[in-house]
Formats: structure tokens, C-alpha cells, sequence
């Protein structure tokens, strides 16, 4: 027996079906008596066609769930074909506990949902015997118990209507017994789709208002509820048991609602939170927040609730007076369709991750690159305890700066990315603004600086500049991991350095073997390469360099990226994104990030690249049993009294070497220096010499060494800088500086 089919309007033939999509249907089942599903009826309803059909469903010998052989089914299709045609299902004892079904009102036949795919994507490849196989495949996995996974979510209860109600993220925490209030957005009140937000304070602007209560019902199950409620008095019902008393409730949040300002005039809505447990007595999976219109205003739902009295100009009725209401059922409930306000998770979880990395970030440098890096991480749900940044919002900023707004002029750049963070989620904290020189902090702000420094567990340096790193590196009371992106001086270039979460490591050692890779690596070629500037202001120091808004947003977009997979790995990172500005093709070079040797003499500390041990080891090797040599390059810090030894040049072809000496010559020597410091921008310098000693001898200065070691003294003591001699013996280096050797006991490589 199947419910009356006079409910889907009057009898029509096939040919005469308004919709397209029924027209094709009829015709096809008309026709054939091979696609498992019968055509019964045809009719139509205003602007809906339906087509009854009886659909053949292959149960087997024993279905889990009482589905019928032969199941009387009745399909909707809309003349606007907006959306997936309704499907009911007619037998009037079809269970309605089903999962994957809308719920209606229980006067309706249970409705039926045949796929969660946005029905946009399969209309364009829509079919009708696509569509018949596609209900046969519902009904038969249904009969096996098959269609809902074990694994998959608890699917809401309740369709959701329209209407969208933007929820706060904490609001299944503080639910229970909250009173909220809520406003109408962007112009939704005169929308197909209206769009309403909820929060703790009432509203102050212009626009409808909602006044809303949240209460919590004990554990439900999923099947718990097999009908929408379409009256207040329905709502009871549904939710009344005898654990929980939703009457009560709902008497509490309507007195709060008349005596806050302009209540009875605001929209009247339920939240109702529902523990939910796939089977009875089981665990709580999710808890479901749904939330009910009712009727059109607070006002009239005081009213029948007795709570309100219409005579004498209205007023709250007294308990003693108040009598049991009559008008539930005369109150319509409708059924907002639900969502949260974006989280830090939900951020990272539309982001593809599993969620934020929980690491505490400090960042140091608020430009171009690292405003628009932080705002790709604010939204994959990253947040950051403090950005430093001694500079201001000018003009010029505007132009490649991540600044929402130009009212932020002159206003300092931390004070910016706390804005982005602070509006970027409802209730977000933004991080802590210092202005100070990072590089060499003074005053008020040092001592925040120091105190978030030691806070992090990452601090992100996007300041491109080498005395902040080496500050970073260096100086920092801090044992938080060093991350630095910046960008080459013609913005085609993205550099991202890292440190071990161990910090073995260095930044500074990583800096240091990237000069080395620029100076040498042809792919890097033009890595320094300056680009044209543009006077910003009349001080000769207010330049700006002139880099495409697209190239900055294209290489923040890479290192936030990146950024974000390190996070969640401890190992050390180095490379180089390339980008052609014609083609926008984007290649990477793998830079050396193998920590630099250290070696302690006197005063003085040489860092010692493993590039450089490697073919210096290769050098001697195959200029045996003649001694070799040539020049050292690398970099001076005399604050620090640091001394870094990176790579070398080939030995001049003018030099002379012999089992008992080596005569270093210098054709070509002044240009391949000269060379080198240009394609590093001056990064990379003449430091000292190296030489080689043959098999048996240890690497310690001999008397000629010596002598050439004071004649080094003598030459570099106009720039003050102290000479560097290295000497490579069989299974180890030894360095000479201000008269002081040590020696690497390491074997050097074969």
C-alpha cells in the first residue's frame, strides 16, 4: 500500500511533464523493462514534475534493514532544475530512522538523500539511467546495512532550511544555559538566503536582531529524532523526555529575551545542543547544535507562552498569575541551517592540515614578504605570540605590503599584522606588537623583545637583513629553532633557511654556505643582481627597490608553504625558489645545510664549511706528492670575533708546488676574488691562504709558514682584520690565527 499519490498534484501523461528531466525519465522507463524500475504514474504540481516509479532492489536472503523487493518510490524533478530532484518514499511503513534521509515533518513520506555531491557538478553529465542505477544503489546498500561506513561522521539530524546561522567556535563548550544575541548580515534581511551571526554581547549596529538561548539535552542517539518539528508545540514534543525538561528552559531564555533592550522585537531562536552516540549506551561522537526559529518575534512567542500580556499596552505576566499556555501549536518553527565562526583548526583543516602545529611563534620583520608569510599562516590557522619591527606604514608599502587598509599610514607595521591577526577569527588574540631594532634592541621594548624571544619555540625572521639573523643566531637568549625567508635583492629569488629543532645548525652557518652555493652554483647565477630602485623621499637612504606585487605574493605563498611543512619537522632546511618573471616558472636549488666545524683560538672562533674540508681534502689529493695551496674565502665578524672559512679558489697557474713547498702565484687571482664578491654582493671576501703538507707531516706551520704568516700579518693589518693560514696534512686541517693554531682531529674525507 503506498501513501496517496493525489499529494503530488494531478494525474499528467508523460509527453505533457513540464520538467525536462521527467519527461525523459517517463519516456525511458516507458520503454524499457531492463533498468530495474517500473513507471507507475506521472503528475504534476505546479512547476514540479513527479514520476512514481517501482523500483526493483535486490535485498538478498536476509537485509538488515526492512527494504522491500519491489519499493514504491515518487521523484520530484523542478522545471528551475536547480538542485537534485526530491525522492520520497511512498510505502507508508518505510523506516524512517534511516541515516542518509532529510527530515520532514511526519505527515510526509520520508525523503530521501541519494548523494552528498553538489548537484552543480553532476548536472552538466546527467542521465536517467545514471540517475535509476544511483537509486537502486541507495536502496541496496541500505538493505545490506552497507551505506553508512563504519567510519564515516554522524550526519545531522535535521535539514537545515535556508536561513544560515553563523555560530560562535566555542558555543558547544558554553552552549548550555548562555543567552545570545545576533544580527542579520549584509543585507541578508531581503536575501533568498539569509545570513545571521551569533555572539556573546548584544548588537549595536542597524538591522534585524536575533535574541537566541542555548540549552543541552542528555545523549541521543543518531535515530533519536524522526521528524521536524513545524510548531513550537512540536519542538516540545520532540525534545521533552524525561531527563530533560526543554518547557522550563525555553520559559528561562524568553523572560531573559523581554527585558533585554529591544528583545520582543528580535527574531526568537533555540539552540539546542545534542550529544550524539551512534549506538545506545555508546560513546558521544559529536554534539550537534541545531538551531529553531520561532514564529516571527520574542513578542509573539511570549505571548503564547503566557509570558506576555498584550492588554494594557503589554507587559510580563506574574508567576502567580500566569495561566498554561495555549498557543504553542498557532507558533510556526522553522529550521536554521547551522555553521560555526572559522577556527584555528577549521582554518588549518580547510588549509588540508590536521590541524594548527601548536608551536609558539615570535616573528621578526613586518615588510612586504613577511606581512603577506604571516597572513598565509593566520589562515591555516597558525597564531603568533609577538612581531617585531622597528619600521612604520609610509606610502611606498602599500604597494606590496599585506596592509588591508590605507587608514594604517604611519602607523607601525607590528601594529599591522596584529590587525590582520585580530580579524582574521572571531576572538583571535593578536600577538604582541614591539618596535624595536631587532638587531640591536634598547630601551623600553628590549626587554619584551628578550622575554618573546625566549617564549617561542620558532622564531620566524623575515627582516632580509644579515645583522638581525646574526643577532637571531647569535645573540638571542633563546632555544627556540631560527627560520629565516627572505627574498633575493630583484625578488626572483626565495631564500628559506632553517635550523634543527636542536639547533645544530646555526643560521649563520646556513647563511654562510649559502653565499657559497650563489658564488658557485650556475643555476644561481644573477642571484645578486640589484634591481632598479625608486626614491621614496628626498634622505639619501630612502630608496625602495622595485619588485612586482606578484612575484612577492608568489614566493610568500612557496615559503608560507614550506614554512608550515617545517613546523611539524625537526630536521634542517635550505633552498632557493627561482621564478622567471616571463614565464612565472618556479625552480628549486637544494642549498648545503650541513653544519659548519668550530675551532677555538685564543679570542677568535673559525668556523670551518664542510664543502670546503671536502675539496680541500680532493685538492691535496691529487697534487701529491706535490704540495698546493690557493686563497680562502669567507667572511669576518669582529664583534663577535668570528671567522668563517667557505670556500676557495683554484690555485693560480703561475703558482709552483714541490714535495717541500708550495709558491702560491696570483694570474687571474684579483678578478676571480673580485668575481666572487660581486655575485655575492659583497658577502663573501679574501679571509687567508690555505696549503697542503705531504704525507707524513703534520699540519703545523713550518718556518716558511711562519714567515708567510707574518707577511699575511703585516699585509692585512691595514684593514684589521687578522690572517687566516690553513694547512691540510694527511688525516686532518690545522688553522692558523694571530699566531694561535688548532687543529681538526676529524679524518678528512677520501
Amino acid at each position: 500500500m503506498c501513501e496517496g499519490r493525489d499529494r503530488f498534484g494531478a494525474p499528467a501523461a508523460a509527453s505533457d511533464l513540464l520538467a525536462p528531466k521527467a519527461r525523459s525519465l517517463a519516456a525511458i522507463l516507458a520503454a524499457r523493462d531492463d533498468v530495474g524500475c517500473g513507471l507507475v504514474a506521472t503528475a504534476q504540481n505546479g512547476e514540479v514534475s513527479w514520476v512514481m516509479v517501482d523500483v526493483e532492489v535486490d535485498v538478498g536472503q536476509q537485509p538488515k534493514v526492512d527494504i522491500r523487493r519491489v519499493e514504491p518510490i515518487a521523484l520530484g524533478f523542478s522545471l528551475e532544475d536547480r538542485g537534485w530532484p526530491e525522492v520520497r518514499a511512498l510505502r507508508p511503513d518505510f523506516p524512517r530512522w534511516l541515516h542518509h534521509q532529510f527530515l520532514v515533518p511526519a505527515n510526509e513520506p520520508p525523503a530521501l538523500c541519494l548523494s552528498e555531491a553538489p548537484f552543480e557538478d553532476v548536472k552538466r553529465r546527467w542521465s536517467s539511467g545514471g540517475y535509476v542505477a544511483l537509486l537502486r544503489a541507495w536502496l541496496i546498500e541500505t538493505a545490506r546495512g552497507a551505506l553508512h561506513q563504519a567510519d564515516q561522521g554522524l550526519e545531522p539530524f535535521l535539514a537545515g532550511s535556508a536561513a544560515m546561522l553563523i555560530l560562535p567556535v566555542d558555543l558547544a563548550e558554553k552552549a548550555p544555559g548562555r543567552q545570545l544575541y545576533g544580527q542579520a548580515l549584509g543585507g541578508s534581511e531581503t536575501s533568498r538566503q539569509p545570513i545571521y551571526r551569533l555572539s556573546y554581547e548584544p548588537p549595536t549596529g542597524p538591522g534585524l536582531r536575533i535574541a537566541a538561548a542555548g540549552v543541552s539535552t542528555p545523549v541521543r542517539t543518531h535515530s533519536a529524532i524522526h521528524a521536524a518539528p513545524a510548531t513550537l508545540g512540536d519542538l516540545l514534543t520532540t525534545f521533552q523526555a524525561d531527563d530533560f525538561d526543554l518547557a522550563v528552559a525555553l520559559d528561562n531564555a524568553v523572560n531573559v529575551w523581554v527585558r533585554t533592550p529591544g528583545g520582543l522585537d528580535s527574531l526568537a531562536v533555540l539552540l539546542i545542543q545534542v550529544p550524539i552516540a551512534r549506538e545506545p549506551e555508546g560513546p558521544v561522537e559529536r554534539h550537534d547544535l541545531w538551531a529553531f526559529i520561532l514564529g516571527d518575534s520574542v513578542r509573539q512567542v511570549a505571548v503564547a507562552l503566557d509570558l506576555w500580556s498584550l492588554e494594557g499596552g503589554g507587559g510580563p505576566v506574574l508567576p502567580f498569575g500566569r495561566k498554561p499556555p495555549t498557543g504553542l501549536d498557532q507558533i510556526e518553527v522553522g529550521v536554521m541551517n547551522t555553521l560555526s565562526d572559522l577556527s584555528n583548526r577549521g582554518a588549518a583543516l580547510m588549509n588540508g592540515l590536521a590541524g594548527p602545529s601548536g608551536k609558539r611563534l615570535a616573528a621578526v620583520g613586518a615588510g612586504a614578504l613577511g606581512s603577506q608569510i604571516l597572513v598565509n599562516l593566520f589562515r591555516a590557522g597558525e597564531t603568533l605570540d609577538a612581531v617585531v619591527d622597528k619600521d612604520r606604514m609610509l606610502p611606498h608599502n602599500f604597494a606590496r605590503h599585506a596592509a588591508p587598509d590605507y587608514d594604517l599610514l604611519g602607523c607601525p607595521k607590528t601594529q599591522v599584522v596584529q590587525h590582520l591577526a585580530g580579524r582574521r577569527l572571531p576572538g583571535s588574540t593578536p600577538p604582541a606588537g614591539l618596535v624595536v631594532d631587532a638587531s640591536d634592541p634598547r630601551g623600553d621594548g628590549a626587554a619584551d623583545y628578550a622575554a618573546a624571544l625566549a617564549k617561542a619555540e620558532v622564531v620566524l625572521d623575515f627582516a632580509a637583513s644579515v645583522p638581525v639573523s646574526r643577532y637571531l643566531a647569535l645573540d638571542a637568549k633563546s632555544a627556540a629553532r631560527r627560520v629565516s625567508a627572505f627574498l633575493s635583492p630583484n625578488g626572483c629569488d626565495l631564500v628559506v633557511l632553517a635550523e634543527d629543532a636542536e639547533r645544530t645548525v646555526r643560521l649563520d652557518h646556513l647563511e654562510l654556505n649559502y653565499y657559497r652555493c650563489a658564488a658557485e652554483e650556475e643555476q644561481l647565477a644573477g642571484h645578486f643582481a640589484l634591481p632598479p630602485t625608486t626614491r621614496y623621499a628626498r634622505s639619501c637612504r630612502e630608496v625602495s627597490a622595485q619588485l612586482p606585487q606578484a612575484q612577492v605574493a608568489m614566493h610568500a605563498g612557496i615559503a608560507a608553504a614550506t614554512l608550515r611543512r617545517l613546523l611539524d619537522s625537526p630536521e634542517s632546511f635550505a633552498a632557493v625558489w627561482r621564478l622567471d618573471a616571463e614565464t612565472q616558472e618556479v625552480r628549486r636549488t637544494a642549498l648545503d645545510r650541513r653544519p659548519m666545524r668550530s675551532l677555538v683560538l685564543g679570542d677568535w672562533t673559525v668556523l670551518v664549511g664542510e664543502e670546503l674540508i671536502a675539496r680541500l681534502a680532493v685538492v691535496r689529493a691529487a697534487h701529491l706528492p706535490a704540495e698546493t695551496g690557493g686563497v680562502l674565502l669567507g667572511d669576518f665578524d669582529t664583534t663577535r670575533r668570528l671567522i668563517y672559512l667557505t670556500t676557495t679558489l683554484a690555485s693560480p697557474a703561475d703558482s709552483a708546488g714541490s714535495p717541500r713547498a708550495y709558491v702560491r702565484g696570483a694570474f687571474g687571482l684579483a678578478e676571480k676574488i673580485r668575481e666572487t664578491s660581486e655575485r655575492t654582493l659583497g658577502m663573501l671576501r679574501y679571509v687567508g691562504e690555505w696549503h697542503s703538507h705531504p704525507e707524513g707531516s703534520p699540519a703545523a706551520p713550518s718556518a716558511d709558514d711562519m714567515a708567510l704568516y707574518g707577511h699575511l700579518a703585516h699585509e692585512m693589518s691595514v684593514e684589521g682584520y687578522p690572517p687566516v693560514v690553513m694547512i691540510v696534512a694527511g688525516d686532518h686541517f690545522g688553522v692558523l690565527v694571530d699566531g694561535v693554531l688548532a687543529a681538526d682531529a676529524t679524518v678528512l674525507p677520501a
